[in-house]
């Protein structure tokens, strides 16, 4: 069996936690906050191999201002950050990757692309 890596999913809704969990139960385990506390709560308590981050989190912070805030953290400053968002207008994605994700994957997502981006980040960050 494969190593699976430690994915932490910051998003507000739980049907998301659930696909994410059926989509990558067999290359990641992954950890759940719904609210930015909870997150930095999860963020202080285990290293993570990569961050899913929803960008409208329903709450005064949202995800840009999430992604500046684990910037800081000690031990993720270069950790693989994916914007997992609704927003899939025509010029979304450069907007954030611009503001420093890393990748980003419009919802919703099939199986295959979610399994895909990440192995295609994990791929991209294990080369560095």
């Amino acid at each position: 069996m494969p190593n699976l890596i430690n994915i932490l999913l910051i998003d507000d809704d739980p049907v998301v936690h659930g696909v994410a969990q059926t989509f990558l139960k067999f290359i990641a385990n992954i950890d759940y906050a719904e609210t930015t506390m909870d997150a930095l709560e999860k963020l202080a308590e285990k290293q993570y191999s990569m961050i899913l981050l929803d960008i409208n989190l329903g709450e005064i912070k949202n995800g840009v201002d999430m992604l500046g805030i684990i910037r800081k953290l000690r031990g993720y400053e270069s950790t693989p950050v994916i914007a997992c968002t609704a927003y899939a207008m025509v010029g979304d994605r450069d907007k954030l990757l611009q503001t420093g994700f890393d990748e980003y994957i419009s919802k919703p997502f099939s199986s295959q692309e979610l399994v895909e981006k990440i192995e295609d980040v994990k791929y991209k960050f294990d080369r560095k």
